[in-house]
């Protein structure tokens, strides 16, 4: 089977090609800076790699014809909601514009692979909280710029679903963390921390606000949820990839500080709080589990414990890219 993973450079991609390749599977990736994936050149040529900008269609359409996959799994995003709202044009023309290209692309081309799109649980927008758990049937109505680009994304996969007849799934995945994941997400912010506490022996970690509750994966099963819509899913739908379960961010920083090799202080924070947060925003994830049977394995202990070792191992300089 031939699979082409776009944004192939990301933390999720970096699992995903793991798992195909452990799968037999053949792997092809695009990324706008290809270059700078150690992962990628140290699999040599267990994987081929091509520099791609999705915003260019000519340059996809080329790529696209010549890797000829029977599979996309398009990962290539703006995925940082800050970065997104910082810079929206940027994060629109990749995130919405270019999945409008490569649908283009795979049009274009006249080939027929099954596209799994990735979206995001930002999509659903601000949801009451007697409608968690956030099902598919919850309406989105996106609030921020991320969440905007990536409905947008949703509603281009359902036009060339109808119109043209191309498999696509759409994917709304909730927080997803483990080994490799960058310090910029909150679970990884919290290892990093404390893997530098360790080092410099200073006990202090600052925080921000710990008293609300998100729904945590981990990026491994997040991406066998991917394989299994890839194999189960049924084009034209929405599918939530989540744990369906709320954890408070206080309990992710209880875990990783009894998983800590000295003791840790926590100090919070109020101008670190960010403004008109949800105190609770979970999924529903029973279309996807009753449809091709995933459900999440890994838990949120092992997840932590995966990525603060991968932070300890990344400030000691040695090569650690995933789990």
């Amino acid at each position: 089977m031939r699979n082409l993973i776009t944004g192939v450079n990301g933390f999720a991609a970096s699992h995903l090609i793991d798992l195909l390749l452990k799968n037999g599977e053949e792997v092809f990736g695009v990324s706008r800076d290809i270059e700078k994936n150690q992962k990628t050149k140290d699999l040599g040529k267990k994987i081929k790699t091509f520099s791609c900008d999705i915003r260019n269609i000519a340059q996809l359409e080329k790529v696209v014809a010549e890797i000829n996959p029977e599979r996309i799994y398009h990962l290539a995003s703006i995925s940082n909601p800050s970065e997104a709202a910082k810079a929206f044009k940027t994060a629109f023309e990749t995130n919405a514009l270019g999945t409008l290209n490569l649908f283009e692309a795979v049009k274009s081309n006249k080939i027929s692979p099954r596209i799994i799109s990735i979206g995001s649980s930002q999509e659903y927008g601000f949801v009451r909280q007697e409608e968690m758990p956030i099902s598919e049937k919850v309406a989105i109505t996106p609030v921020s710029p991320y969440g905007i680009s990536k409905a947008y994304a949703g509603v281009l996969g359902q036009l060339f679903f109808f119109r043209d007849g191309l498999e696509i799934i759409h994917v709304r995945p909730f927080n997803h963390t483990g080994p490799g994941q960058a310090e910029k997400y909150v679970c990884s912010e919290f290892a990093k921390k404390i893997a530098e506490v360790e080092l410099k022996k200073d006990p202090k970690v600052e925080v921000g606000n710990l008293n609300i509750e998100r729904d945590f994966m981990d990026v491994r099963d997040t991406v066998r949820a991917y394989y299994s819509l890839m194999t189960k899913g049924e084009p034209g739908k929405a599918y939530n990839v989540c744990s369906g379960k709320p954890v408070l961010i206080k309990e992710v920083l209880s875990v990783l500080k009894k998983l800590a090799k000295q003791e840790i202080f926590v100090i919070e924070n109020s101008e670190l709080f960010r403004e008109g947060e949800q105190p609770k925003y979970y999924g529903n994830r029973d279309l996807i589990s009753r449809q091709t049977g995933w459900e999440p394995k890994i838990s949120l202990k092992q997840t932590l414990s995966d990525l603060l070792e991968y932070w300890r191992e990344k400030n000691q300089g040695k090569k650690a890219y995933n789990g």
